[in-house]
């Protein structure tokens, strides 16, 4: 059952994970916003500097520069699926412990894995409101849209990683695939450019990729490029817990044979 409990050990993994990663540096957990930030000049230098490239539909005098900073919108987006997916096959194979040693809820690795991911994405959409702000010189309310925008693909990742994760005891290829796989994802999804850019007669293949309307409503919710459509948001929503629910179902179902594989 989800109790107060359960949440605060899902925070505890989840707090365990981000301060492991920065352990030992001088900066600790500014390199949470540092990384980020440095990703996000590079882009800026990139786009505003040398390729002086313009996104269609900018109606604001930097086009550049905000170029750069829809091309870091869909960054976000994708990075919050690739942390997950790339260390879902691990979570339980990695932990034998909690499997043969004691009485641990397994399913909630996924969810403390998600909640980390969540963490440096709070930290990625706080540069990018910074970028917005350094850029316009102002705030528009629709970035209170950023979370529901990724409500969605965040529950969608979430049933990934259950998915991944009680894949990954029995398949040992899949962590080897999934990096790459999820590399591709990055370059068939519109991160790069807009969806409207694609010829017509491929632009369907696109737009049925899963992050290509979590990355519009990224754009809209904190560039106000384009805008959500609710229509879609709902079915995306719907989509996605229906995946949960099925995943979660499939993780509970191969969980017994866990310990006999590790």
């Amino acid at each position: 059952p989800v109790t107060l409990q359960r949440f605060w050990m899902v925070w505890q993994f989840a707090r365990r994970d981000i301060v492991a990663r920065v352990r030992g540096s001088a900066l600790g957990l500014a390199w949470l916003l540092l990384t980020p930030l440095a990703f996000l000049a590079a882009y800026v230098f990139v786009f505003v500097y040398v390729l002086q490239s313009r996104w269609p539909g900018v109606a604001h005098g930097n086009g550049a520069a905000e170029s750069a900073l829809a091309i870091y919108a869909g960054l976000i987006v994708h990075g919050l699926i690739a942390e997950c997916a790339v260390r879902a096959p691990g979570l339980v194979r990695e932990q034998p412990h909690l499997v043969t040693k004691v009485a641990f809820p397994l399913e909630w690795l996924p969810v403390s894995a998600l909640a980390s991911a969540l963490i440096q994405t709070f930290a990625n959409i706080l540069v990018l409101i910074i970028g917005v702000a350094w850029v316009r010189g102002t705030l528009d309310a629709s970035l209170f849209l950023i979370p529901v925008a990724l409500t969605p693909l965040a529950i969608a990742t979430l049933a990934l990683a259950w998915l991944l994760a009680a894949l990954g005891v029995f398949v040992r290829d899949i962590a080897q695939a999934i990096g790459p796989l999820v590399a591709l994802l990055l370059f068939f999804s519109p991160v790069f450019w807009p969806i409207e850019a694609l010829p017509a007669d491929v632009r369907g293949f696109f737009i049925a990729n899963p992050l290509t309307l979590p990355i519009g409503w990224m754009r809209a919710a904190a560039l106000g490029l384009g805008s959500i459509d609710w229509s879609a948001w709902w079915t995306y929503l719907a989509g996605a817990v229906a995946f949960a629910v099925a995943a979660r179902a499939f993780f509970l179902r191969l969980n017994p044979g866990f310990a006999d594989e590790l």
